[in-house]
């Protein structure tokens, strides 16, 4: 450590040298003597880095990427995002709602201010139920599913993990697949992943929404391509839970990842 700051000095007049107060005798000791000190080999790490796979990235952020999105542009835009957090939500709901017109023009009819405002309120009494301060993927999917149908909450769920700024992804070197602690990396398969900075301890849960058939399939009466509303299947939407401050607990699966991740049963 004394040697480095040695090395230090060739290059910078001032050097600011922060260590611990029983590191210190030492350290003053080694740079006054200067003691004969080995060369070593300098080692360099290869780092390889890849873009996220756009459909999880809800595994990667701390936030919904629609939100995290939000801030992007009021980066750009240099927009007040103090209270994004809360706005993003009705923006979120607001986008959703946007995308069902184009599908669904029924159900997004039915989506009025009035419907808005119950939702709201339910979202809110979930939110407080659950001990939180804002709401997450699940609390936003459920309601949704509660007020205004699958339909709506789809909608919801696929406007949430949208990031509008993505890099091109090459073919050839891939992209990274996330999952629930782990990873599917280019060149070297699955394997367990680590945050170092957690935040807020969360849980996973899946909501069942069956989505039913558009606006083009109902006027044209389906296609060989197109399922019936009776055989289609029930699509899965796997959301975030933030756990209450009281449980330190992670849901973890106990086989390989897949995605969509399973089922877990809610916070204790």
């Amino acid at each position: 450590m004394a040697h480095r700051l040695r090395e230090l000095e060739r290059h910078y007049r001032d050097v600011v040298f922060v260590c611990s107060l029983l590191d210190w005798p030492w350290v003053r000791q080694a740079y006054q003597q200067r003691p004969e000190v080995e060369e070593y080999d300098p080692f360099y790490a290869p780092v390889q880095t890849w873009p996220v796979e756009p459909r999880t990235l809800a595994f990667v952020l701390g936030e919904l990427p629609f939100v995290t999105g939000l801030y992007e542009r009021g980066r750009v835009e240099l927009t007040d995002d103090e209270n994004l957090s809360v706005d993003g939500v009705k923006e979120l709901l607001i986008e959703a709602r946007e995308r069902l017109r184009s599908t669904h023009p029924r159900t997004a009819a039915r989506v009025t201010p009035q419907l808005l405002s119950i939702y709201f309120r339910y979202v809110r009494n979930l939110s407080l139920i659950g001990r939180r301060l804002t709401p997450d993927l699940y609390t936003l999917t459920i309601a949704a599913q509660q007020t205004a149908g699958d339909d709506f909450a789809l909608a919801v769920a696929e406007a949430a993990r949208d990031y509008p700024y993505l890099p091109e992804i090459d073919e050839e070197t891939g992209s990274v697949r996330m999952g629930i602690d782990s990873g599917d990396v280019p060149g070297w398969g699955v394997g367990p992943m680590a945050n170092r900075l957690p935040g807020q301890s969360i849980t996973w849960a899946a909501s069942a929404c069956a989505a039913g058939p558009s606006a083009r399939s109902r006027r044209t009466g389906g296609s060989a391509g197109t399922p019936s509303a009776s055989a289609r299947g029930r699509r899965r939407t796997t959301a975030s839970r933030a756990s209450p401050p009281t449980s330190a607990t992670r849901r973890r699966r106990s086989s390989a990842p897949t995605w969509p991740a399973p089922r877990s049963s809610p916070p204790a």
